[in-house]
C-alpha cells in the first residue's frame, strides 16, 4: 500500500487563517430578511438593519439610523437609505438601521402588530413623534427606544471601529429627531459622536417662546429658495417676538 504524505507549509496555513479572519460581512439588502428586535419582556421594537447589531464587525465605521414618516413604513426608508449607501460606496462600511414605531390605535392607524411588539398613538400628547409612552406599556417611550439603540451601537463588542452615528428623520420622522436631539439623555454618555439631520418636518421644536418674524425671513431669503420674496409691512415687526399662537398649541 502506497502512503502519500502531503506537506503544507506553515506560511500557507497562516495565510488561509488570515484571509478567513478578514472575510467581510455581506450587507443584508432585503427588508424581509434584515430585521431583528430590540427590547425585551412585554415590549419590543422591530428594527431593519443592514448588518446584525450583536455580531462583531470591524469593517463598520459609520451607523446611519433613519426614522420613518407618518406612514410608519420603516422598510421603505430602509430601502432608500440602502440605495444612498450603495451610491456612496459605503454598504460594507456602514450599518443602516430603520426602527419601526408601530401604531394600531383605532384612530386611523392600523398597523399589523406582532406578538409583544410595542405600539404607540399616532396623534395626541402621547404620539410616537413626541417621545410618547407605549399604549400597552407606559414605562417605555419612543425616546427610550432610541436611547437603547444608540447605546447598543456605541458599544465596542459589535462595532469596535465605529467612528460616527448619524440620526436622520424625514417629515414626521424629522419632528421625532428634532425633539429627540433636544431631550435625549444619552448624547454626552455615548462613546461615539452623534449628528442629527432633520428633514422636512411640519413643525420645529423651540427652547423658549421666542419666534423669528417676517423681518428675519426677509433678510435671509437665500435660505428659503431661489426666487423667494418676503414682503415686509410698512412697519416691520421686531426680528424676534413672543409666540403669538400659544393658545392653539396646547400640546
Amino acid at each position: 500500500m502506497e502512503i502519500r504524505v502531503v506537506r503544507v507549509a506553515c506560511c500557507t496555513v497562516a495565510t488561509l487563517l488570515s484571509l478567513a479572519g478578514m472575510a467581510r460581512a455581506v450587507p443584508c439588502l432585503n427588508p424581509s430578511d434584515c430585521s431583528e428586535w430590540i427590547g425585551s419582556g412585554s415590549s419590543r421594537v422591530l428594527v431593519y438593519r443592514s448588518h446584525a447589531l450583536a455580531t462583531t464587525n470591524p469593517n463598520i465605521t459609520r451607523a446611519v439610523v433613519v426614522v420613518h414618516g407618518a406612514g410608519r413604513d420603516a422598510d421603505n426608508y430602509f430601502r432608500h437609505m440602502l440605495a444612498a449607501a450603495f451610491l456612496g460606496g459605503a454598504l460594507e462600511s456602514t450599518v443602516v438601521i430603520s426602527p419601526r414605531f408601530a401604531s394600531n390605535d383605532g384612530n386611523g392607524c392600523t398597523d399589523k402588530i406582532a406578538d409583544r411588539e410595542a405600539r404607540w398613538q399616532c396623534d395626541g400628547p402621547e404620539r410616537w413623534t413626541a417621545g410618547g409612552r407605549a399604549v400597552d406599556n407606559v414605562g417605555v417611550t419612543t425616546f427610550e427606544v432610541m436611547d437603547e439603540l444608540l447605546m447598543k451601537l456605541s458599544r465596542r463588542d459589535a462595532f469596535p471601529n465605529l467612528r460616527s452615528i448619524v440620526l436622520a428623520g424625514h417629515s414626521a420622522g424629522g419632528q421625532f429627531v428634532n425633539r429627540y436631539e433636544m431631550a435625549n439623555q444619552v448624547h454626552e454618555k455615548l462613546a461615539v459622536p452623534v449628528r442629527y439631520i432633520v428633514a422636512n418636518p411640519s413643525s420645529y421644536g423651540y427652547l423658549d417662546a421666542t419666534r423669528p418674524s417676517v423681518t428675519v425671513l426677509a433678510t435671509n431669503v437665500s435660505a428659503l429658495g431661489p426666487g423667494y420674496v418676503a414682503a415686509l409691512p410698512d412697519k416691520p415687526p421686531a426680528p424676534f417676538a413672543p409666540f403669538g399662537d400659544a393658545a392653539n398649541c396646547t400640546a
